[in-house]
């Protein structure tokens, strides 16, 4: 996201983000909703996928990390993109300073070839407490996906109906004189100039932002949602339950311990079955 407007800490930030939401029904209108990032943030998890490349040599793929969100609308939202031919440690190091920017809990690289030892590097910095050294605090999970046998074309085609519905969000003052990015900018191209000629052939001369983008479907259900927070029922003991006069049943209670239990009290016990006891 652009730090002129956002800030070195997005997740903080009070300024004002205005969504359009398509109508739960073709008849309904689509409606506009405004809300503050700060608060966005605080509703629902970020996460951070990354694909890597075997080289980095100039024609290699890219090394690339896509910080998104997914609402309790099911919208995905992209707030931040990077992409470079660079070496596996900078990759890195960029995936933590994105983490760290949006206080994303995971990051999950795709566990192919390199894929694996970019995980294996994440968590080894983690695990050695060496995360000061990069100049971050912040402590994500790192959790690596696999992505199977699907064709590349196949997992770009299927965010299709996430653009017809308006389900994927991305900021599009990018594409604005003077806040233009170029990062941002190639991913918007990517997304425009993607054509499905079957397997891995997406008709694009680099690929690397969008299937990544493509990549949330594979860790998207085991995302914490925004649920309202309920306050947990007090327990209480045996014998506090019946000092109150409460009507207790006893689901496979020892006869024995029941007994005990109810002793003080020189309760009437009535055995409905020989693991069922009722008082």
């Amino acid at each position: 996201a652009h730090d002129s407007l956002f800030g070195d800490r997005p997740f903080m930030s009070a300024t004002q983000m205005t969504f359009s939401r398509s109508g739960a029904s073709p008849s309904e209108e689509r409606s506009w909703f405004s809300i503050t990032l700060r608060d966005l943030c605080a509703s629902f998890p970020r996460f951070v996928l990354c694909d890597t490349s075997d080289t980095d040599n100039p024609g290699s793929d890219y090394k690339t990390a896509v910080c998104m969100m997914l609402t309790d609308h099911n919208e995905l939202l992209i707030l931040d993109v990077w992409q470079e031919q660079t070496s596996l440690d900078a990759q890195v190091l960029n995936a933590f300073l994105m983490a760290e920017k949006w206080e994303a809990f995971l990051i999950s690289p795709e566990l192919v070839r390199m894929g694996v030892t970019l995980q294996e590097r994440l968590r080894d910095i983690i695990a050695t407490q060496a995360l000061n050294t990069l100049g971050v605090t912040h402590t994500p999970l790192v959790e690596g996906f696999r992505p199977g046998t699907m064709p590349k074309t196949a997992k770009i085609s299927a965010m299709k109906w996430r653009f017809e519905h308006g389900l994927i969000k991305m900021p599009l003052y990018h594409r604005h004189p003077g806040m233009r990015t170029p990062v941002w900018c190639a991913l918007f191209e990517q997304i425009e100039c993607f054509r499905n000629r079957g397997g891995d052939d997406t008709g694009l001369f680099k690929d690397d932002l969008v299937d990544t983008v493509s990549m949330h479907r594979f860790i998207i259900s085991g995302l914490p949602t925004a649920q309202e927070t309920k306050a947990p029922v007090p327990v209480k003991t045996l014998q506090e339950l019946l000092a109150e006069g409460d009507h207790v049943a006893f689901q496979f209670a020892p006869r024995a311990a029941v007994h005990e239990a109810l002793a003080a009290k020189q309760v009437e016990v009535h055995t409905k079955s020989p693991r069922n006891v009722e008082v």
